[in-house]
């Protein structure tokens, strides 16, 4: 395919076409076939594109319009194993056919990168090359990213490392060249911000001309927001203007949250988003997103976001975040000028905006020892790359087609409250594919983490998030405004009691089963502001919780797996106030609320009664029940908040009387924990669920391999898929470099289990189950 001879840019009244020899051309030719799934559809000007398929990508080539063609991803075996890198663990790379010169933003550990100056070095594995790189936005005590200039081949894969100076002592860029915006891409910023139309009830909203605020800026980029209000929704938007580059990128987030309504949701019956540069629109495929399309009369570029059928978006529910590039030209003439080109200077350029069309470049890094609250991260296995190919491919397939704009994501929590317990991300680390440097994983990640569409997302008026300091008599449950107003009696705007109302499916993740370990390690991983925002949001809506108000705080689970959240949530914004206020609370209820010190067991009563107790067989009555699995979680979070808390001590920062409560209280549960094991006839056991006796149970209600009704229930062994569920924390506590001093026949227990973990499970172990248990620091 290429261009007719006599091809010219479309006048009034015409359209690039595919002809039918195969040539692109302009005009109104009748023999021609139309490029798109808009063609005969629309009035207007438009230029038609195919949406997916071989004729699209070279349609994309010719005329540098952005195409809804997910990337390809890699070939693995072009991708070095961390094993394999040596003194090289960061990976770049490109899923681009076409060569280009352009910044990345490669993720370094916190600790790593303050130990760099704010301009380094990136020197190359392969042939001691070496660029420049400089600091970019910091992402709590987790991540500082650093943004490295790369030429990259089509296709290119390029591992090393960022040092301070080079080894020749031959000097370092001491500073790097000043900002400088590429005048494609200033000549005309409000091309670069989007004019979003939403149509509703027979009404018309368009968002106003924002103001934008710089958030962040270097000698390598500059990224603007801007918040906007386009009727019942909330526009948050991003753009980052690279250093002499034409490409900008942009996310895009948006919400419904409007106090001054009694609304509970917004029916839009189409949502559009206008740009005057051309669209990059990224994971347009499996988003369901249609080919931009370009209207020669306005000279302006429009995708719909929904533009389908009408969608229910029900009150703080978000959209998923979209995310692309504008190719910027030369805005005083058409964009098909420069693209046209026979310049070679120009054509270099135009490449540069091609090579975009197809996907962003990506960074991977090592990050052994350094990844969230429990600061480690999954030891490589020899098996690791086949069952991390196995997850890729099953993350893959979806993206390959076009979903639902809400479909269910791989690696998200369910959809419904009632059943976001039952996705395995409860495990102490998690991301073995982030934390061992997959690229792959940053091609499919983003999308299928669903937390940007739960009910979560409150706003004031203005457009600002809702706080809890200004509104003290608001409470949550599960994310969402209590469903009682005599707990909330502020209910932001909404009536009560709530009407029925329509969503477009996903509701808040249950308290109970509260768990971000997938949004958590995109915002370490990636530099998206906007998984920055939602990590943001999970805040606002934590701290307003119910569950911090007296006798309400939950099961053993629920604290736990709120801490986890609660500690990674402290490590990415890096905010004293969620530590103080969210993570030290928890430790706070633990003792006060839910445990007895140093024995362990629930003290609302005897042990907590719920759907898992046993019942007494001759009568039929229930029986005080100690559900070990339960407490094991429980315990997994208490020894995250105190990893956390190991890890504050490194770096220097103050120590606050409640980590004493929560140092009792891990002792208290290890030391009730350590009672409840005894080797069996084929190693160490104990069950899900005993009968609550006293605090030292009889042996041999422990020893028999039988469930006995009434009396005990589900054996776990070191073996069985409970255990990970119960035992993460008595294996940190067993390993790690912890400083808590326990008892000594409970340490010798907990390393009696461990060893046997390591010898007979963890050689031939999943990955997943390694996941569980990666929380030793080495």
């Amino acid at each position: 395919m290429r261009l007719a001879r006599d091809c010219h840019p479309p006048g009034k009244g015409e359209s690039m076409f595919l002809d039918t020899d195969g040539l692109v051309r302009c005009g109104k030719s009748a023999r021609g076939t139309f490029c798109g799934r808009y063609a005969g559809k629309r009035r207007g000007p438009y230029v038609y594109v195919i949406p997916g398929g071989g004729y699209a990508m070279m349609v994309a080539a010719l005329l540098g319009i952005a195409l809804a063609v997910p990337a390809q991803g890699f070939d693995h075996r072009a991708v070095p194993a961390p094993a394999d890198r040596g003194d090289y663990p960061i990976v770049i790379a490109t899923p681009s056919a076409i060569a280009t010169r352009v910044w990345v933003p490669v993720p370094v550990p916190y600790q790593e990168a303050v130990q760099l100056p704010e301009v380094a070095w990136f020197q190359t594995g392969r042939d001691e090359t070496t660029t420049v790189a400089v600091r970019g936005p910091r992402v709590g005590y987790q991540t500082i990213f650093y943004d490295v200039l790369c030429n990259l081949a089509a296709g290119g894969v390029i591992t090393g490392q960022l040092v301070p100076s080079l080894a020749d002592d031959s000097g370092r860029p001491e500073q790097a060249p000043p900002m400088q915006v590429s005048a494609w891409v200033a000549d005309d910023i409000g091309r670069l911000i989007p004019r979003v139309t939403l149509r509703e009830g027979g009404r018309t909203h368009v968002t106003p001309p924002p103001d934008l605020e710089l958030q962040f800026s270097s000698p390598a980029r500059q990224t603007w927001a801007s918040t906007s209000r386009c009727g019942p929704l909330v526009v948050h938007f991003w753009c980052t203007f690279w250093s002499d580059q034409d490409v900008a990128e942009w996310q895009l987030f948006v919400v419904h949250s409007d106090p001054t309504s009694p609304a509970m949701q917004v029916t839009a019956s189409s949502l559009q988003v206008e740009f005057g540069e051309p669209p990059v629109v990224d994971d347009a495929v499996p988003l369901g997103i249609g080919a931009p399309f370009y209207n020669a009369e306005s000279d302006r570029w429009s995708f719909d976001l929904i533009g389908g059928g009408p969608v229910d978006i029900g009150n703080a529910q978000g959209l998923p975040i979209i995310r692309g590039a504008l190719l910027c030209t030369d805005s005083s003439k058409r964009w098909w000028h420069n693209l046209l080109s026979a310049d070679r200077a120009i054509r270099a350029r135009v490449d540069r905006l091609l090579s975009r069309g197809t996907g962003a470049p990506v960074a991977g890094n090592v990050w052994d020892g350094e990844w969230l609250a429990f600061r480690a991260s999954v030891p490589a296995g020899t098996r690791d790359r086949d069952e991390i190919d196995a997850r890729i491919a099953t993350l893959r397939g979806p993206m390959l087609e076009a979903q639902d704009l809400f479909a269910q994501r791989g690696r998200g929590l369910f959809k419904f409250t009632g059943s976001t317990g039952d996705q395995p991300d409860f495990g102490a680390s998690k991301g073995a594919e982030l934390t061992l440097g997959d690229l792959r994983a940053g091609l499919t990640w983003h999308y299928h983490s669903g937390q940007a569409l739960r009910p979560m997302h409150y706003r004031e008026a203005s457009g600002a998030p809702v706080r809890k300091a200004d509104h003290p008599q608001w409470w949550t449950w599960s994310q969402t405004t209590h469903f009682n107003q005599g707990v909330s009696p502020d209910r932001l705007g909404k009536p009560y009691p709530e009407p029925l109302f329509n969503t477009h499916g996903y509701s808040g993740t249950d308290d109970q089963h509260a768990s971000s370990n997938d949004l958590a390690s995109c915002a370490a991983a990636f530099d998206w502001p906007a998984h920055r925002m939602l990590v943001d949001d999970e805040i606002r809506v934590a701290e307003a919780n119910t569950r911090f108000q007296s006798g309400v705080s939950g099961a053993a689970r629920a604290i736990g797996r709120r801490m986890l959240c609660d500690a990674n949530r402290w490590i990415l914004t890096g905010r004293e106030s969620v530590w103080t206020g969210l993570v030290l609370e928890h430790a706070k209820l633990a003792f006060h609320d839910a445990f007895v010190p140093f024995e362990g067991f629930r003290l609302l009563g005897p042990p907590f009664r719920d759907a898992r107790v046993m019942v007494d067989p001759e009568t039929g009555v229930p029986v005080d029940t100690i559900v070990l699995w339960q407490e094991g979680l429980g315990l997994n979070g208490l020894v995250a908040g105190w990893a956390a808390h190991r890890y504050r001590e490194r770096i220097g920062l103050d120590t606050y009387p409640n980590v004493e409560l929560l140092r009792r209280q891990i002792v208290g549960m290890a030391t009730t924990f350590a009672r409840y094991f005894v080797q069996g006839p084929d190693g160490w056991q104990t069950w899900g669920n005993v009968r609550w006796t006293s605090a030292f149970p009889e042996p041999s209600v422990l020893e028999g391999t039988d469930d006995v009704p009434g009396l005990r229930r589900d054996r776990i062994t070191v073996q069985s898929g409970w255990f990970p569920w119960t035992a993460a924390g008595l294996y940190y506590l067993a390993r790690a470099d912890h400083g808590i001093e326990l008892p000594g026949e409970v340490a010798e227990t907990l390393r009696g289990i461990a060893d046997e973990w390591d010898a007979e499970v963890a050689p031939t172990a999943s990955l997943e189950l390694r996941e569980w248990m990666a929380v030793v620091q080495r």
